[in-house]
């Protein structure tokens, strides 16, 4: 894929430009992140849109949408691509300073599970994002219709459709229906 030689960082990430712009660094080797289905997108916006407004008339920071960089971990680095992100506003470094990747992870990570997404790949995900310290993760899992938390501190908890996705600290106030997710 380059002519570098050694592990992957960030910095050569960025310094591929748009040639960069899909890649998680996971492994010793930077990873394209496929695009995704419709349905996939759909689930996205089922939860972008809600978390959102929610945010924004808050004043509580940032969204970030599926192309967006997470350097999660350094040395090595690792840099993830969720699905749906958001970083509170007193994380946020100025404006000037966020047109590269994001130097930190984001406070709330949603992954959203397609068909053919390896368990083993999954799996690694959610252990970076818990070794990061990522507060809140959502692993939404349209095929059970229902959504896996972490929470820092906590095991994982399944939500189903009768039941509710809840910001706890990290979102306050934030309360969403998982069915609203599988319309």
């Amino acid at each position: 894929m380059s002519t570098i030689t050694g592990p992957f960082t960030a910095a050569d990430v960025e310094r591929m430009g748009s040639a960069g712009a899909r890649l998680e660094l996971i492994g010793d080797e930077p990873r394209e992140k496929p695009g995704v289905s419709m349905r996939h997108g759909e689930i996205e916006i089922q939860i972008t849109v809600p978390l959102g407004s929610h945010v924004f008339a808050h004043g509580l920071g940032r969204i970030y949408p599926s192309d967006t960089q997470f350097i999660v971990l350094r040395e090595p680095d690792r840099i993830l691509i969720p699905d749906v992100a958001f970083v509170r506003a007193d994380r946020l470094r100025p404006e000037a300073e966020r047109w590269k990747i994001a130097p930190y992870p984001p406070d709330l990570a949603v992954e959203v599970v397609s068909p053919n997404d390896p368990f083993d790949e999954v799996a690694e995900k959610i252990e970076l994002y818990q070794r990061a310290g990522v507060p809140l993760l959502w692993l939404v899992l349209p095929r059970r219709r229902a959504v896996v938390a972490y929470a820092a501190g906590r095991g994982p908890l399944t939500l189903l459709e009768t039941e509710e996705l809840d910001g706890g600290d990290v979102v306050p106030g934030f309360r969403l229906p998982v069915a609203v997710l599988f319309r």
